[in-house]
């Protein structure tokens, strides 16, 4: 399954009282996780070892701690909702 169909049912089923900034971050870590992958990512990209080299990546990028932390926050949401789908 690809990730972003994951997420539109995690929007759908935890997001559904959140901002709509709340929302755009999502997006915006799809974005990078899939600009690391350089291709839609899925979800058998969710690993731990891929989420760690996605992290070491946006370190190499000089981003702030805080926004590589967002972007982990958003993936592991995500996946971690699998479990519940």
């Amino acid at each position: 399954m690809l990730y972003s169909d994951l997420l539109k049912r995690y929007e759908r089923k935890r997001l559904r009282n959140a901002s709509p900034k709340s929302i755009a971050l999502h997006q915006v870590a799809l974005g990078h996780f899939e600009r690391f992958l350089k291709r839609p990512p899925t979800t058998d990209d969710l690993t731990d070892e891929v989420v760690e080299d996605f992290i070491f990546w946006r370190r190499e990028q000089s981003v702030k701690p805080a926004t590589i932390n967002r972007d982990l926050y958003c993936i592991v949401a995500v996946r971690e909702s699998t479990s519940h789908c």
